[in-house]
């Protein structure tokens, strides 16, 4: 099994369903795979059960971040973002300079960016400037502009029209811009002074069914665990009038802060899901052909302090570690109808285009938290009038830790308990067999830049959710479901080789730089937080052999 590297991914529910005709006997169920030993009973409500025991290895997160063994260090906090000038807040913060941290060399550092950007596009990589401000004349294609936070990169084109001077901007990696720092901060935030940017013109999503590579697709947003069509067949005669009272209570959605919504392709939208309570994450609704498709995952951070490191020499990235506490959990909900008289998958994955950022300059460097996200769906309804519903939440109640020092990784990953079991939430009704999905990744990453051309420390989490139910006059209504989780870590960015190729599409356009595939600098630690397998009626789907993964 491939071993997905730090993820703060959310729901994957997906499974593979098929219709047949209604026998005289129910089919004999074939047992779907397993959950790993630890986990295979079958409950009916999991609220309470704890599914991981946690795990930890190489130094505690105290020893890791003690300020004592950096002295050279500089600290900060997140800031107010109250007081941030409007410019800084619609670009960024511009960079200053400090004897305590060292440039690379032509890097073209502008402390007064913020105020010499006119315009930033939708796509997400293209800047306007005033010919006249401090340094726009440097400014020439290959040379790397540091002009905030945000707006930082190698300039793969630039156009001059008038007072104006106009550039696109390709990924850089932090080593591209720092040569010698070490950064080091402890600091509480709340989410709801957390900021949003959108450019929804930036290469975002993929229809994995018609590019046919739905499995390559999903396996680099979280290893896949696909359900078998193992619930019982056969239906009663009175199956085919379902369908035409169709009633079903929607799972609840928690409360969230206003925020923007776009459309990113024909049907799909998406929205930040942020609220007062802690939540973070992403709405995303899906209506095209006949089918509709919403849902919601969110990392949930009551009261979070996050504490985080790098140390960079001239050879590179000695050091680095992100640690998120306070009683972290997590969350998603699906609701999803179909009005068509024939199978349906719909299949797509997509990188958000929309920055969840607060600003944590250190040093003069405007560095931020960001929290990305990333999610796929998929659905597969075997009749007309169909509608499947579930909901699903975990705590995790502790502390979330990566590091990487001296080539030695550390983590901490808290024990995790169902408080919301999926099977037992499962809903619906249909003449057939109905299977949803939809995988969630949030990625807190502490770094440079935006959107899909951000660079940093990150950990990524990914909590999955995969269901599926029986026709709802089926004589066995069974509910099956599968929920797990896990984490990737490093340095430098992450995005999905397809998604990769489309930006590198859009950059072949203008310039010769390229996004690299893999982007991670340094590897951190990387594992599954948790993994569980319900079905209801007990024994109804039983547990059998591993779950399927793919290599």
């Amino acid at each position: 099994m491939r071993v997905p590297k730090l993820i703060l991914m959310c729901m994957l529910l997906a499974a593979c369903g098929k219709q047949s005709s209604p026998p005289e006997k129910p089919a004999t169920a074939v047992p779907p795979p397993p959950a790993p030993a630890a986990e295979a009973s079958n409950v009916a409500a999991g609220a309470g059960v704890e599914i991981s025991p946690g795990s930890q290895q190489g130094e505690s997160a105290d020893s890791f971040f003690n300020p004592k063994d950096y002295p050279d260090s500089v600290q900060g906090t997140f800031i107010d973002p109250q007081k941030l000038t409007a410019s800084e807040r619609k670009y960024g913060i511009a960079p200053k300079r400090d004897p305590r941290i060292t440039y690379q060399d032509g890097v073209i550092l502008m402390e007064h960016g913020d105020e010499a950007i006119r315009e930033a596009r939708t796509d997400g990589m293209t800047f306007s400037f005033d010919a006249k401000a401090e340094h726009v004349g440097e400014l020439a294609e290959g040379k790397i502009v540091f002009a905030t936070g945000r707006v930082v990169g190698r300039i793969g084109q630039l156009t001059r029209d008038g007072d104006t001077v106009t550039v696109k901007l390709a990924p850089i990696t932090l080593t591209d811009v720092i040569k010698k720092g070490t950064f080091l901060m402890d600091s509480s935030f709340s989410a709801k002074d957390l900021i949003f940017y959108t450019a929804p013109d930036f290469p975002n999503t993929i229809d994995n069914t018609a590019n046919k590579q739905s499995s390559d697709l999903r396996r680099e947003i979280i290893e896949p665990r696909f359900l078998p069509a193992a619930m019982p067949q056969g239906m009663s005669p009175l199956a085919s009038e379902l369908g035409k009272n169709l009633s079903v209570t929607e799972p609840p959605k928690p409360p969230t802060l206003p925020a923007p919504d776009l459309t990113l392709t024909a049907g799909l939208k998406v929205q930040p899901a942020v609220g007062a309570d802690g939540g973070i994450g992403i709405n995303f609704s899906y209506q095209k052909n006949g089918v509709s498709f919403d849902a919601y995952g969110q990392l949930v951070l009551p009261s979070p302090r996050v504490r985080f490191l790098l140390d960079i020499d001239s050879s590179g990235i000695k050091t680095f570690g992100i640690e998120i506490s306070g009683s972290i959990g997590l969350r998603t909900s699906v609701t999803a109808m179909s009005d068509v008289g024939r199978f349906i998958n719909v299949d797509t994955t997509t990188v958000t285009p929309i920055d969840i950022t607060l600003p944590c300059p250190l040093a003069g460097v405007p560095l931020a938290l960001n929290f990305s996200t990333s999610f796929t769906l998929h659905t597969k309804f075997a009749a007309k009038s169909s509608v499947l519903t579930s909901s699903g939440s975990w705590s995790l109640g502790g502390t979330l830790f990566v590091g990487k020092k001296g080539g030695k990784e550390s983590s901490t990953v808290p024990p995790v308990r169902y408080t919301s079991s999926l099977a037992a939430n499962v809903s619906g009704v249909s003449v057939g067999i109905n299977t949803v999905g939809g995988a969630v990744k949030i990625r807190p990453m502490i770094g440079l830049g935006g959107f899909g051309f951000m660079t940093g420390v990150f950990m990524g989490v990914t909590f999955s959710a995969e269901v599926g139910k029986q026709a709802s006059e089926a004589l066995s209504d069974c509910h099956v479901a599968q929920g797990s989780g896990s984490l990737d870590s490093g340095v430098g960015y992450k995005v999905p080789k397809a998604i990769a190729q489309l930006i590198n599409g859009v950059l072949s356009i203008f310039t010769k730089y390229r996004m690299d595939q893999d982007g991670t600098l340094i590897q951190g630690w990387g594992g599954p937080l948790f993994d569980r397998y319900e079905n209801i009626p007990k024994g109804c789907s039983p547990a059998g052999a591993a779950p399927a993964t793919t290599t």
